[in-house]
């Protein structure tokens, strides 16, 4: 009788609200003997859980993770903000000396990803990608707002929050997701990040970083100085998690783990 041979999980990093649903469609096209954990604050009481700066999520995670898997290699997946925690934990990992056998960074912006766009600064194209395209986030506000939610501004957003929790009712999924959002703006614009001497995965939603001016490597050329292997996905920032985009990424994704797994 044969033994299955052992496969280190794959950790997989929030993006916006109750944190890992996003990831759910790629699964279906994940082998079913690769072990995924997911790793997110998000679900947490929040006096339990870190400050929300990218440092100290990203220290919080490995903790978490080294309980299941107290060495390396180690695979880690994020999407978007997510994947910026991914590249920390990637860096202090590093630091410690411990391998990371995979990187990857699912539609993550690097810091020099808008060079060409004078106007636009590294944090404000972020959360522009997460406002503008129709994605995850705003097909679930459409869907609440009979399509009305692209009239609101930033500030009748937190009005709109305040007014739930002034009468004490559970924000509906439209503003979690806004409120989520927020809270990575503010930790994109504290966040800077060292170099990272490993190598990265990244997976471009095409049409997103056509759309923003974003260069080939998404901006991590100059940070990530291991090798960058860049994968383009026919689709826009969120929506490389939809069907019928995931099956696309989820092929790629797989192989990717497969190649590292040696």
């Amino acid at each position: 009788m044969t033994r299955s041979r052992y496969k280190p999980p794959l950790f997989c990093i929030h993006v916006l609200g109750r944190g890992l649903e996003f990831y759910r469609p790629l699964m279906n096209y994940i082998d079913r003997s690769q072990p995924v954990l997911g790793l997110s604050t998000q679900i947490m009481d929040e006096k339990l859980a870190p400050p929300n700066r990218v440092e100290e999520l990203a220290a919080y995670y490995i903790k978490e993770m080294q309980t299941f898997q107290p060495h390396g290699p180690y695979f880690l997946l994020g999407v978007s903000f997510g994947g910026t925690v991914a590249f920390e934990m990637g860096r202090q990992l590093h630091d410690l000396g411990e391998k990371v056998a995979l990187l990857g960074l699912l539609d993550t912006y690097g810091p020099d990803a808008f060079n060409n766009s004078f106007e636009m600064k590294h944090s404000e194209g972020i959360m522009r990608i997460l406002r503008l395209t129709p994605g995850a986030f705003m097909n679930k506000a459409k869907s609440n707002l009979s399509g009305k939610i692209e009239d609101l501004t930033e500030i009748q957003w937190r009005i709109l929050c305040n007014l739930y929790r002034a009468v004490g009712r559970p924000l509906p999924i439209y503003l979690e997701n806004f409120t989520h959002r927020e809270l990575n703006h503010q930790a994109l614009k504290h966040y800077v990040g060292g170099v990272y001497a490993g190598r990265a995965s990244v997976f471009k939603a095409v049409e997103s970083a056509t759309a923003f001016g974003a260069d080939i490597e998404l901006g991590w050329g100059r940070v990530i100085t291991g090798g960058i292997e860049v994968h383009e996905i026919p689709s826009d920032h969120l929506g490389m998690l939809k069907e019928p985009h995931v099956q696309i990424l989820g092929e790629k994704l797989q192989a990717a783990v497969d190649r590292a797994q040696g």
